[in-house]
């Protein structure tokens, strides 16, 4: 039993060092040790972004990212930017970039439940790394112990001592809270150092370290220790080391799981966002599957999300579940009435079955929710377009431009519609065949800003993060439907 215990605190204590001390000061830069209130470039991309200026946003952006490379926030915004500039595959990667950094997926995945909807998305296989033990039975993070007789967050345990001791006046905190007087160690797990004054007539030996993470896990004052006194046998003392070093792991244990808790709590509305982008992204691309993953995976966090039961609608659609879909975008219109997302989103449903009036009829509540609602002008445009009125239909494109100067899926579909009207009217077909390149040129050139943006932050990431999903089988196609056929959301 006791070489079991022995083995298991080693291996927590690894695990826990591995994750901790690995990326200690990367965490804390990015879970919120570093303001973005106080990075006046990020802030200057965030004026930018909202001023509709996505080339400024992006070179911005850009800068944000080299002096500080695991600023969650930043690729968040710039997943946006890449979705309205039409770029899907760079918005998977700054999306799951993203929500790695916000959810701190190097040190917190690992407590996690395996069935856990943020993990199918993300793909981490680096979990298969640490002991079964730590996510294979329960998650901690909800008070879930790693042995049945063993409440970790309460920082409780079994074990019988027997001798004295004398402890100068000391006191620690637990993870869950409780002070316990006279309590500390001078030995270590996982190169963490606690210190603390304690006479006794014979005392645990162990080996001082420090690290880079010591701001984040390293004190373990709170943990029990059991006292090893002359008068016990050398098994009972063995015994007694194996069990204070066990209590020092949990209590670390129990710290780091504490901290995991804070951070999801303290990021849940940027990770829900963060999900519904990358599902927002996997749909642009056509890759159902994983849009569908994602879109769970937001709704893990937040339930009644309106936007992304929205997005889980629209992937039902691509896979051709029609009553699915209607019955999750109906659910989405009544968790938010007043978003004008759900009703475009409900809109690409009916035109996939071939109800253009019930589509025109929810573009069109989109529009009195918000009239600057660019992609309801751009699916009006494409209604129009379906019916063969080109002229229509640019008249639509041209508002959803005035609203989003650079949607590029407007652009886009603005430049189709030219050229359909030069081959319908082959006397000005020279003059509509260049207003359809002027738009395509102007696509390419935004999206070569995202490119840019991306190739130059990229270098100086200071740490890796897996931007690959969870291996899918996905419905990719390189025609999407035009009813999903919109860039952003």
């Amino acid at each position: 039993m006791q070489q079991t215990m022995r083995r298991l605190a080693k291996g927590l204590a690894a695990a826990v060092a591995v994750a901790v001390i690995g990326h200690g000061p990367v965490l804390a830069a990015s879970l919120g040790s570093l303001s973005v209130a106080n990075d006046s470039v990020y802030q200057s991309a965030v004026a930018a972004s909202d001023a509709l200026d996505y080339p400024a946003a992006l070179a911005y952006l850009t800068q944000s990212l080299t002096t500080n490379p695991d600023n969650g926030e930043a690729y968040l915004a710039r997943a946006w930017i890449d979705l309205v500039l039409d770029v899907p595959s760079q918005a998977v990667s700054d999306a799951t970039q993203a929500v790695s950094l916000l959810r701190a997926s190097s040190v917190c995945d690992q407590y996690l439940p395996e069935d856990s909807p943020l993990l199918a998305v993300s793909g981490n296989s680096y979990l298969s790394s640490y002991p079964s033990s730590l996510y294979g039975t329960g998650s901690i993070l909800n008070g879930t112990s790693l042995y049945a007789t063993t409440n970790i967050l309460s920082g409780t345990t079994t074990g019988s001592t027997t001798g004295t001791s004398t402890s100068a006046n000391s006191s620690g905190t637990t993870a869950s809270g409780t002070t316990a007087s006279g309590t500390t160690s001078t030995g270590t797990a996982a190169g963490t150092t606690s210190t603390g004054a304690v006479t006794s007539s014979a005392t645990t030996s162990g080996t001082s370290s420090t690290s880079a993470s010591s701001s984040l896990f390293a004190s373990s004052s709170g943990s029990q220790n059991l006292p090893v006194a002359e008068d016990l046998t050398d098994k009972d003392k063995e015994k007694n080391e194996t069990m204070n070093e066990y209590n020092e792991t949990m209590t670390k244990v129990a710290m780091a799981s504490a901290y995991c808790g804070g951070t999801y709590v303290k990021n849940l509305e940027k990770l829900v966002t963060g999900y519904t982008l990358l599902g927002d992204a996997y749909l642009a691309q056509g890759s159902y599957a994983n849009a569908q993953l994602a879109y769970n995976a937001a709704l893990a966090l937040d339930e009644d999300n309106a936007k992304a039961t929205g997005g889980l609608g629209l992937t039902y659609i691509g896979q051709g579940a029609g009553s699915a879909a209607l019955s999750t975008l109906n659910l989405a219109v009544t968790y938010d009435p007043t978003l004008p997302n759900v009703y475009v989103d409900r809109a690409s449903y009916w035109v996939a079955i071939g109800d253009p009036g019930r589509a025109q009829e929810d573009d069109n509540t989109a529009l009195s929710l918000d009239a600057g609602y660019a992609r309801a002008y751009d699916a009006l445009g494409r209604l129009r377009y379906d019916a063969g009125s080109y002229q229509a239909a640019i008249a639509e494109y041209d508002k959803a431009l005035a609203a989003q100067p650079s949607y590029v899926a407007a652009l886009k579909h603005r430049a189709k519609a030219w050229q359909a009207l030069a081959t319908a009217n082959p006397a000005q077909a020279a003059t509509y065949q260049q207003y359809a390149q002027n738009d395509l040129d102007k696509a390419s050139s935004l999206q070569k800003l995202v490119t840019t943006s991306a190739t130059a932050s990229s270098s100086s990431s200071s740490v890796s993060y897996s931007s690959t999903a969870a291996t899918t089988t996905t419905t990719t196609t390189s025609t999407l439907p035009s009813a999903l056929d919109s860039g952003i959301r």
